[in-house]
């Protein structure tokens, strides 16, 4: 068996057979890349739709969710930054040239609150917006997550060297990985993982997992 087909099978194994947090997280061996918890600490936010709202209401958000700057008859939406952190988290964003994939995350977030999964484009920020709304049932997109995941699928008794290479190099998340995205939602609910859903926040481990196993194994092009 390839030996990256043999570290995931191992893995995802035993994530299906863990029955405590301990466990999932021992599943993170030396050989598999480490999160910086200081980079990616664990998100625990609470985001109010009704906040939401207001601000399209109020028209600092279009009706695409992206902010209004200095457009006639409109308010400005740095104006209603108040305190210190706002004001250098949106500066941040600012110098990064994020502030349009922020309408993205708006989206999905705004699109998992009324129970609608649709999007053609920025697949990762979409699903993000919808993890922050409902953390619980909606898992964060990732490249490496989904390679992890597509290396697990792989049938290894049809193995083909160039095919599976293609695999360990995939980076991009576009409309064809739509249906991919909905089968590892789907697996983390699957009877497979019906003890392991026993844990509390047991999807933020597995998505730790997975993000260091997806990346551990990723071939630069």
């Amino acid at each position: 068996m390839n030996k990256d087909k043999e570290k995931v099978d191992e893995i995802f194994n035993s994530i299906k057979k863990a029955s405590t947090k301990e466990e999932l997280i021992a599943l993170d061996p030396m050989d598999i890349y480490k999160i910086d918890t200081n980079k990616f600490p664990k998100l625990n936010l609470s985001i109010s739709v009704e906040k939401l709202e207001a601000l399209v209401a109020k028209d600092l958000l279009d009706s695409d969710f992206s902010f209004t700057f200095n457009q006639e008859n409109k308010p400005d939406i740095m104006s209603k930054l108040t305190t210190p952190l706002e004001k250098f988290l949106f500066a941040m964003a600012w110098k990064n040239g994020d502030l349009p994939k922020l309408k993205h995350i708006i989206k999905g977030f705004s699109d998992a609150s009324n129970s609608i999964n649709e999007t053609e484009s920025a697949f990762v920020f979409y699903h993000f917006g919808r993890h922050l709304a409902n953390p619980q049932e909606e898992p964060i997109i990732d490249q490496h997550i989904l390679r992890a995941f597509m290396v697990y699928k792989y049938d290894e008794n049809n193995f083909d060297l160039e095919e599976f290479t293609k695999i360990l190099k995939f980076a991009t998340i576009g409309k064809k990985q739509k249906e991919l995205i909905k089968e590892y939602k789907e697996w983390l609910k699957s009877d497979q993982l019906c003890e392991v859903a026993k844990i509390e926040d047991y999807g933020y481990y597995i998505d730790r997992i997975l993000f260091s196993l997806g990346k551990s194994i990723k071939i630069k092009k």
